[in-house]
């Protein structure tokens, strides 16, 4: 089976610990989401506010 036009979408679901609602707050909130995103995931870098 091949597929063709695939779109995969991700959501932040703060379950993993205390600071889980402020990580995805800070991701959701930052003016670049997706740099923000990718460095938490990529890279390790927590996301702060106003990033």
């Amino acid at each position: 089976m091949k597929l063709i036009d695939l779109t995969t979408h991700m959501f932040l679901y703060p379950i993993l610990g205390a600071d889980s609602n402020e990580k995805s707050r800070n991701i959701w909130c930052a003016n670049d989401k997706a740099t923000v995103w990718q460095d938490w995931m990529v890279r390790e870098h927590l996301p702060k506010v106003g990033s």
